[in-house]
């Protein structure tokens, strides 16, 4: 088999460009049709110059064909040149911001963050004084400050908030809790900034946060913030983790391009939403008319049939009248109902004539009555 042939002259990755897929897909095909596929570090010894074995194809199985379809993979369509400028704009604006907000000179959405956790602590403080002239009564924990993992969250978002704002987007709410909403365009984008939390064996730390509450309970700080946004964008989850080497001031770039970009993409969903809607409808339209054309169809050959029943059954009376008319000379009837035979006769033919339908014009005979 000529797959066969070529998995043992070149490496699956080299191999799968020809064939549009990634190395790995081409492998699992390899496996799932019984190919026999090079074992690890067969490259590395023909590169040697050592001796290889080449493991002959299998005997196919009855009934089953040598043919294998290939389908590529479809590649990921490029973004629009409206995308494009929007996120070049963003890396532009963007370009000089190369370390963190001071927390002296926060973003207002999140200078208000700082001024209610400060209202907070003190309405505990005001609780618990209230609470110790109740004998019985529960005294909540005091909100302690902010740690340093809560001013570097703050810093980072009040960091983004202004980058946005640079680039063009609006700040339209935003919470402590670090879920926010920003406007680009006439979209506007749930997004979140927050300790990216991770599992763990020991008991957590509650104190690395003012606020422990506003995350998952059971699970630990990774130190890391995780940025992303929530609202469906088409091409996949948007989200940007920090990691050692790289922080919010070296993500930035990325993410406020990313996001600037989610304005034109999102029309362009909407423009591709519209559409399908309108082809739907077109095609429902056409759909409507297409049963109304059977039904006007079925309804005419129906009449049609009628037609003819008409027809055979006119037949069948004219002939009846004639045996009758042939009767009359030699068979004496008193009036009958008060008519004679021959008026009986002419008045049966004259109705013969009103039922016979090709007494009508042509149109008649296939047009149906109209339904009411």
């Amino acid at each position: 088999m000529e797959l066969h042939q070529k998995v043992w002259e070149k490496p699956l990755k080299e191999i799968s460009v020809e064939f549009g897929m990634t190395g790995t897909g081409l492998a699992k095909l390899c496996d799932r049709h019984e190919i026999p596929r090079p074992p690890q570090g067969h490259w590395t010894r023909l590169s040697l110059g050592g001796l290889v074995e080449i493991t002959p194809l299998p005997p196919l199985p009855e009934g089953k064909s040598d043919v294998i379809v290939i389908t590529p993979l479809t590649p990921k369509p490029s973004h629009s040149d409206a995308v494009v400028d929007a996120q070049e704009e963003a890396l532009n604006a963007v370009a000089k911001i190369t370390e963190l907000d001071s927390f002296r000179s926060l973003h207002p959405s999140v200078r208000a963050w700082v001024k209610q956790h400060r209202d907070d602590q003190a309405q505990r403080w005001q609780e618990r004084r209230e609470r110790r002239r109740e004998v019985l009564g529960h005294f909540w924990d005091p909100i302690p400050d902010l740690t340093e993992r809560d001013r570097y969250r703050f810093q980072a978002t009040s960091t983004v908030f202004n980058a946005l704002e640079k680039a063009g987007a609006e700040v339209v709410g935003a919470k402590i809790i670090g879920k926010f909403d920003i406007k680009v365009g006439n979209h506007t984008l749930e997004c979140a900034i927050k300790e990216k939390m991770r599992q763990g064996l020991s008991d957590v730390d509650k104190s690395w946060s003012a606020y422990p509450h506003h995350h998952q309970h059971g699970l630990h700080p990774s130190g890391f913030l995780r940025i992303a946004v929530n609202t469906y964008v088409s091409g996949g989850k948007l989200e940007w983790i920090e990691r050692q080497n790289k922080s919010v001031v070296d993500l930035l770039p990325k993410i406020i391009a990313t996001i600037m970009g989610c304005g034109p993409r999102l029309d362009e969903q909407q423009a591709e939403r519209e559409a399908q809607q309108l082809r739907y409808e077109e095609e429902r339209r056409k759909q409507f008319e297409e049963q109304q054309r059977r039904e006007l169809e079925a309804r005419r050959w129906k009449h049609f049939r009628e037609q003819a029943v008409l027809w055979q059954e006119c037949q069948r009376l004219r002939a009846l009248v004639d045996a009758i008319e042939h009767r009359t000379p030699t068979e004496q009837a008193d009036d009958i109902d008060g008519m004679t035979a021959a008026e009986w006769i002419a008045w049966t033919r004259e109705k013969i004539e009103d039922l016979d339908p090709m007494n009508r014009d042509l149109e008649g005979l296939w047009k149906p009555p109209s339904r009411w």
